[in-house]
């Protein structure tokens, strides 16, 4: 399974993030995510870099400062990206 832009992640918790915009790095997928308010009209600010991880069927948090230092000039080159389209 592979992530797109605009697609909308349900957790157990009936919380939904919007993905921004995604890249594979080091074979690994990651995704840069903002929450969305409870009826989806529009994004709450709470930004996050989640990794898919195929094996378990989870998205986890990227929490490595050093990781996140290399991945958020990629996920912001990405989105000018997009923003040029």
């Amino acid at each position: 399974m592979s992530f797109k832009t605009d697609d909308i992640i349900t957790f157990d918790d009936g919380s939904k993030q919007v993905v921004l915009t995604s890249l594979i790095h080091e074979g690994s997928e990651y995704l840069y995510v903002c929450g969305l308010t409870k009826d989806e009209s529009d994004v709450d600010g709470n930004f996050e870099v989640l990794c898919a991880n195929y094996q378990t069927g989870l998205l986890d948090r990227v929490a490595d400062l050093e990781l996140l230092n290399v991945l958020l000039p990629m996920f912001l080159k990405n989105l000018e990206e997009i923003e040029k389209e």
